[in-house]
């Protein structure tokens, strides 16, 4: 549920509890409130880019700040990392996404990684793009068809890469390199499956 949902049966809760000012306020007023929550919560799930449960990954690196509470994430914050949408909003004209990042994991004093701490992440949709990996949840069904559009997407991100590098971008060789296991980790899960071997 998303939060401008929770926001909605919140509403919705406070409108039963003043019935009595429903006359002061007009006859139809839950009527109207209904009828604008539903349209909101309508055309939010229609056009929202991404549902809870999704696999995404970020566009670009978030960039220290003096300041600011993430920069000890900095080190998995970066261009190409794989998150789950954990909840979805709509604030100042954009999606925004909660989520939980595969690679999270803090830096201990002596500089050495240590395991994620589940902590939740805020993105606009301005930085997210599906994934391109099929790193599902566990438990998730993975039927050939499942890892065929897996397949595709992993082929487009890779050939948009490819692209953006003969037109001059300056794109990581480890992402790349990371598209490009990507692609092959998927079409052996595809073979895998058609052998009966998953």
């Amino acid at each position: 549920m998303t939060s401008a949902e929770n926001y909605a049966e919140h509403l919705l809760e406070v409108e039963s509890k003043v019935k009595d000012l429903q006359l002061l306020l007009c006859r139809e007023f839950g009527y109207k409130l209904q009828t604008v929550l539903t349209t909101y919560s309508e055309l939010f799930h229609r056009f929202c880019p991404y549902k809870i449960g999704d696999r995404v990954q970020l566009t670009q690196s978030f960039e220290k700040q003096h300041g600011h509470g993430w920069n000890a994430s900095a080190h998995f914050l970066i261009e190409g990392s794989i998150a789950t949408v954990i909840n979805c909003d709509f604030r100042d004209g954009l999606f925004i996404f909660g989520l939980s990042f595969d690679d999270e994991s803090w830096i201990d004093a002596q500089g050495i990684a240590q395991p994620k701490s589940n902590h939740t992440f805020s993105f606009s949709e301005n930085f997210l793009k599906k994934a391109a990996v099929c790193l599902r949840p566990e438990g998730f069904d993975r039927s050939i068809e499942n890892l065929e559009a897996d397949l595709a997407v992993a082929w487009q991100d890779l050939q948009e890469t490819q692209a953006d590098i003969a037109g001059g971008m300056d794109v990581p060789e480890a992402h790349l390199q990371r598209l490009q296991a990507s692609v092959k980790q998927i079409e052996r899960k595809i073979e895998e499956a058609k052998n009966g071997t998953t």
